[in-house]
């Protein structure tokens, strides 16, 4: 077991010492002792410490309540993530990814979305791919000077999971699963003319710069992944997700009537739908930042419209953001020229509140065990990059 001890040197500037030794064993000797700098002692610093061992003292109880949390929604058929990607994405956030920039997009994220809108999803509606997106940007993943450890490729490794060669020789941006065919992909903005392949230093990967993504990841959200114990990760905001998925079914390259694109407004459609009656702001404002990037990009958001009515109706009329009736939101759709009501009810507040319960859990956990920063996370993203891409 590690056991921590503080010291003041004679200098006056706080250490911290670290034992690694067995319950039983000798006593370790000085190469078995860790030291690092925490800075110059002061009461503010001790208070620190004192706030960070408090933390770690209940971890197990804290631990205990979130999975009890976690077994009341699964009771409740709340989807949350399954078996094999929520094994993986432990693994990602232990190995810091998350908390060194990265974020998930695309449909782990919706899945996401499913306790952060207090939503009871269909399986239909979530059980569209197993692949798993993972963005972050360059700039900050320069800046944070950290590394995930292990490495992303060993990771990976250990979950079967084999490098997709790209063009470019020696650089790797997405692995496959081989006996799932599931694939794991690294994506970043692109701020140039070309979409290439860019570097996450902080990460340790290559990834796939995309236009239009600066504006999905930036502003990003910490949310709880419903597995184990609960999973502290990043996701895009809600309606800044929601209009970015109009655009990409706007932009796949098998066209806009491919069953991707249909996947892409479906769930965008939904998170309008839900967003119009809890957060009409937020979506106001998304759907306004978005008008105001450039004319490529409210051509694109137009052409969507055509094919999502319903969501015009919603965002695109001053101030009418629709009225929903008690229970559940109603919604129209044209998908192969059929016209299908949908609905999406929400879940009871116990349920609501289970999860916002296990996400404030999660984020004590994580600062009860980083001992780097006194549980400092990484700083404030923004959008690091200009607004208008070369799409605009």
């Amino acid at each position: 077991m590690y056991r921590r001890a503080q010291r003041t040197p004679s200098n006056g500037d706080l250490s911290s010492v670290c034992r690694a030794d067995r319950c039983g064993d000798p006593a370790p000797n000085d190469s078995d002792t860790k030291e690092r700098y925490l800075g110059e002692d002061s009461e503010a610093l001790r208070q620190r410490i004192e706030a960070h061992e408090r933390l770690k003292d209940d971890r197990e109880h804290r631990r205990s309540e979130r999975t009890r949390l976690v077994r009341l929604l699964r009771s409740e058929r709340f989807l949350g993530m399954d078996g094999a990607t929520g094994s993986l994405v432990v693994a990602l956030a232990r190995a810091g990814v998350f908390r060194l920039g990265g974020m998930l997009v695309g449909t782990t994220a919706f899945r996401v979305y499913e306790g952060e809108l207090g939503l009871r999803l269909s399986l239909d509606q979530l059980a569209m791919t197993n692949d798993i997106d993972i963005a972050g940007f360059e700039k900050l993943s320069l800046a944070l000077g950290e590394a995930v450890l292990p490495s992303i490729d060993e990771l990976l490794a250990d979950f079967a999971f084999d490098p997709v060669p790209s063009l470019d020789a020696g650089r790797v941006w997405r692995w496959r699963q081989s006996a799932s065919q599931t694939l794991v992909e690294f994506l970043t903005p692109s701020f140039g003319a070309e979409e290439g392949l860019r570097k996450l230093a902080a990460l340790g990967v290559s990834a796939q710069s995309l236009h239009y993504l600066n504006y999905a990841i930036a502003e990003p959200i910490q949310a709880a992944a419903v597995y184990r114990d609960g999973i502290l990760i990043q996701v895009p905001r809600p309606e800044r997700f929601a209009i970015h998925k109009r655009i990409v079914s706007d932009r796949r390259a098998d066209g806009p009537a491919s069953l991707k694109a249909r996947k892409d407004r479906t769930q965008a459609e939904l998170l309008i739908a839900v967003l119009a009656e809890d957060r009409p702001d937020d979506l106001r404002e998304a759907y306004a930042d978005a008008l105001s990037r450039g004319p490529r990009w409210r051509e694109r958001l137009e052409r969507s419209s055509c094919r999502c009515r319903a969501t015009v109706r919603y965002v695109t009329a001053e101030g009418q953001w629709g009225l929903c009736h008690i229970g559940v939101w109603r919604k129209l759709s044209v998908i192969d020229g059929r016209l299908l009501d949908r609905s999406v009810a929400p879940c009871p507040s116990r349920l609501y509140n289970a999860y916002y319960n296990i996400r404030s859990g999660c984020h004590a956990h994580l600062q009860g065990h980083h001992r780097r920063g006194l549980g400092r996370l990484h700083p404030d993203q923004g959008s690091h990059g200009p607004s208008e891409s070369p799409e605009g």
